[in-house]
């Protein structure tokens, strides 16, 4: 159970920094990610080419994993 709570809870916390991210890179990773689409849906549903899209995911990878290490929050990236 601890564990459970554990992983929702940087669950929680790993969502909450991509709600901070900028609009065109928050669409593409909750469609990616949160939706399970492939890039090349994703690259429809949001008007792009699919190298826009890769372009904004790894843009938003980047974003995400220089918020977690400012903020000390590495476990977020450590495997469970």
């Amino acid at each position: 159970p601890e564990e459970i709570i554990a992983r929702h809870a940087s669950q929680v916390q790993l969502w909450a920094l991509v709600a901070q991210l900028p609009e065109k890179q928050r669409l593409v990773v909750i469609l990616h990610l949160a939706h399970d689409l492939p890039v090349a849906e994703v690259a429809q549903i949001v008007g792009a080419n699919t190298k826009t899209v890769y372009s904004r995911l790894y843009a938003a990878y980047q974003n995400l994993r220089g918020e977690i290490e400012r903020s000390g929050q590495l476990s977020l990236f450590e495997d469970e």
